[in-house]
């Protein structure tokens, strides 16, 4: 409607001053949705667009008075589409990476396919459906549109099939992203040379990267799956038909495609790790390191390795010899796990830690208290 107005009083219709209406509009109705990636992803593309079309808005129309095959408006059409994707994959990328952890890296060739048929061919329809509405004859336009549409999914099923059409990276910590979308709107709201000054907080942001590490050890909630990071960047996963979607968002935030087969008995790994039916041993920072999943062998294991990983319901003093980095009843406690090895000791870090001290985890806390000292309640 804003829009709408601001061309029938021949004013400019897509501005940052729009843009900022919109954000406080969306804000105030649902203030949580700053924290959504809808919400910095759609934002991020529009204030990037905006302000690269501002600045741009002199040359273009430069460009269509000098007319030419990049003057005509199938030349401007494409240089658009071209650009607009540009601008939109660069604005979206830090978001997209740290709540999902890829970069599509052929944004570029699907747009330049799907984008006519949208333009061309899925809006006229739709705006045909809508004006037959009022008389019963919008199956003209509707079945039409959904031709288009059916083409738009086709294209991007095809070209997300393509190899190395994703790019999977290590996730962004959270003060990298906030770092880049300080420098970004910088970059973006700031007019004249000031505004370059932004490039050296972009790039500080990008070296938040850098802090990134990957645990060497995973456990979840329920202590049934096990991710080993082994040296030179193998990842393998503990065996078992469940818990798909945490093994598949363990291997995004690890950032690699295919995960190794877990040892069933005897040194696998090319001699990294070794298993057999009471758990696996393997080596990590010049450390010896053991998951012990049967009560049997826990014993004779912690006894001969320098860390410890109890899988099974042991007490941590029966374990003498090893350090007992992680207990089922830590896990219990403390939800999933991720363990990184280091010269100076393990550094474990725990759901709970992650999740804070909030009111509804208070009232957990304390339903699990219950439950472990109840007589007539097991955990």
């Amino acid at each position: 409607s804003i829009v709408m107005f601001a061309v029938m009083i021949d004013r400019t219709a897509i501005s940052m001053r729009l843009v900022a209406v919109s954000g406080i509009g969306v804000l105030l109705l649902a203030p949580e949705s700053l924290l959504s990636a809808s919400f910095q992803m759609s934002f991020a593309a529009v204030v990037g667009l905006v302000a690269v079309y501002e600045a741009s808005a002199p040359s273009l129309s430069r460009l269509r008075q000098r007319g030419g095959i990049f003057g005509s408006r199938i030349g401007l059409f494409i240089a658009a589409t071209i650009l607009t994707t540009l601008v939109a994959s660069t604005a979206t990328a830090p978001f997209a990476i740290y709540h999902f952890t890829r970069i599509a890296l052929y944004g570029l060739a699907a747009n330049m396919l799907a984008v006519p048929v949208m333009a061309m061919w899925i809006m006229p329809f739709g705006l045909l459906s809508f004006l037959l509405m009022p008389v019963g004859l919008e199956s003209i336009g509707l079945v039409p549109m959904g031709w288009g549409i059916e083409c738009v999914l086709t294209v991007a099923e095809t070209v997300a099939a393509l190899p190395g059409a994703i790019a999977l990276v290590p996730p962004m910590p959270p003060a990298g992203l906030v770092i880049l979308a300080l420098g970004g709107l910088w970059l973006c709201l700031i007019r004249g040379h000031i505004r370059l000054f932004a490039l050296p907080v972009i790039g500080a942001g990008l070296l938040s990267f850098l802090a990134v590490s990957t645990p060497d050890v995973l456990v979840n909630r329920d202590g049934n799956l096990v991710a080993v990071s082994l040296p030179l960047g193998t990842v393998v996963m503990s065996p078992g038909k469940g818990n798909r979607f945490e093994r598949d968002m363990w291997r995004r935030r690890m950032a690699v495609r295919d995960v190794a087969a877990w040892p069933a008995e005897g040194v696998g790994l090319d001699g990294r790790m070794g298993c057999d039916v009471g758990g696996c041993i393997f080596s990590v920072a010049g450390k010896t390191v053991a998951l012990v999943s049967d009560p049997d062998t826990a014993l004779e294991d912690c006894g001969r390795v320098d860390h410890v990983l109890l899988l099974t319901r042991v007490p941590r003093w029966f374990c003498r010899g090893g350090d007992v980095v992680v207990s089922t009843f830590q896990i219990w406690r403390d939800g999933a796990h991720a363990v990184r090895f280091s010269d100076k000791g393990p550094i474990v870090e725990t759901s709970r830690e992650a999740r804070g001290d909030r009111p509804w985890s208070q009232l957990s806390d304390r339903k699990r208290q219950y439950l472990r000292t109840s007589p007539t309640s097991r955990p």
